[in-house]
């Protein structure tokens, strides 16, 4: 199975050679980066695409490869955009809380955005257990976990994310991944 529902799509189409019904792609080419969503609305096409029925959105966005400095704050807004977008859509009450899950191995660079973006999280699930009240209405509650990777931890990050769901309930799951997709290598774009 591949990670992204982009590359999944693809191939699906070349096999079929024609579009995948119950699937819709929409592509949009921004200044500093191309978004493409994903969107798998049936049962049939959950099967065809190997992924569940949801909303796929990926960005790919080579300036960051690049460390351009000016694609940084349009790169966040953009994201913090999609994401409001996301949050409207499910309709998640303001009160639900969130796990912001960042997976990768934070010793080694290229992989290691998950772990980065744990560490600027503002994480409050502990504030709205012990000053409910100076974050209440103000502020989501938000907890953060980097799992490592086998490499390093002997477990499998499944078991890792698993166990924190079970105890901690939340209500939305918020995974960042740092990704080398074929298609990105193919392209010289990771």
């Amino acid at each position: 199975m591949l990670d992204l529902a982009v590359e999944a799509h693809e191939l699906a189409r070349a096999r079929a050679g024609a579009e995948i019904p119950g699937v819709t792609v929409e592509r949009e080419n921004l200044s500093y980066a191309t978004v493409t969503t994903v969107r798998v609305e049936t049962a049939e096409a959950e099967k065809i695409m190997q992924k569940p029925r949801g909303t796929y959105i990926t960005v790919e966005a080579p300036a960051l490869r690049d460390n351009n400095r000016r694609a940084h704050k349009p790169l966040v807004e953009l994201l913090s955009q999609r994401l409001g977008l996301l949050l409207q859509k499910l309709g998640l009450p303001e009160g639900a809380s969130v796990l912001v899950v960042g997976l990768g191995n934070w010793h080694a660079t290229p992989d290691a955005l998950g772990p980065r973006t744990v560490d600027y999280t503002l994480v409050t699930r502990h504030l709205h257990r012990y000053a409910p009240e100076e974050v209440s209405g103000r502020l989501r509650e938000v907890c953060a976990i980097a799992p490592g990777v086998l490499g390093i931890t002997g477990i499998e990050t499944a078991e890792i994310i698993r166990g924190v769901v079970e105890k901690t309930r939340p209500a939305l799951i918020i995974t960042v991944d740092a990704l080398a997709a074929r298609g990105a290598l193919a392209r010289g774009r990771c």
